[in-house]
């Protein structure tokens, strides 16, 4: 998963469909965990005002940044000029993390991690990318940087090969108020129906 998730505000839409991001941009107001969960203690919200989801954002190589089509590529985004430093300590935090994991160069650059902090001032509202891999059932990294507008990284840690709790993903969201009581998340599914949700129709 490569994705921006925000909480769909009047202005967020509106930003969304007026960017380069509209074709990858998805609504997500209903609550589709009430039905898709497989049992009740999976079952979660997405918030009061939904989820504004931007699908494909991410790195050349990425899990699905790399292979969607129309697929962005963070190379390409970059805060506007002057904008303030990104924290040095999320970056070494970050980059510590993706070395253990072995997925070196797979940590968000710099400037796409300054571009994300100037959308979450400039739409006054938190903002969290998520980025993970996985292949045969095993997790290659899963993290999440959020912005409220401070940066954090929210890194899972693994016992052997199962994830602890909480979560990057877990984490992450509690950061625009939505809580996973599990790491089930109903947009994950692969039976998930993102057509009908297009920004686009």
């Amino acid at each position: 998963m490569d994705e921006i998730y925000l909480a769909a505000t009047e202005r967020a839409v509106a930003w969304a469909a007026g960017s380069p991001f509209a074709h990858i941009s998805y609504l997500v107001k209903d609550p589709v965990a009430s039905r898709d969960a497989r049992g009740d203690e999976h079952r979660h919200s997405v918030g009061e005002q939904g989820l504004l989801v931007l699908r494909g954002v991410g790195s050349p190589q990425g899990f699905q940044s790399g292979r969607m089509p129309g697929a962005v590529h963070w190379d390409g985004l970059r805060p506007d000029a002057g904008a303030a430093p990104v924290d040095a300590a999320v970056g070494a935090q970050l980059q510590a993390y993706m070395t253990q994991m072995d997925m070196r160069g797979l940590d968000a650059p710099d400037a796409f991690r300054a571009w994300l902090r100037e959308v979450s001032l400039r739409l006054q509202q938190p903002l969290m990318f998520h980025t993970a891999s996985t292949f045969g059932g095993t997790c290659d990294y899963d993290y999440a940087l959020t912005y409220t507008p401070t940066e954090r990284l929210h890194a899972t840690r693994f016992d052997g090969l199962r994830p602890c709790s909480p979560t990057a993903l877990q984490s992450g969201l509690a950061c625009l108020s939505i809580t996973l009581p599990t790491s089930y998340f109903a947009l994950h599914e692969r039976s998930f129906d993102w057509a009908s949700r297009a920004l686009l129709q």
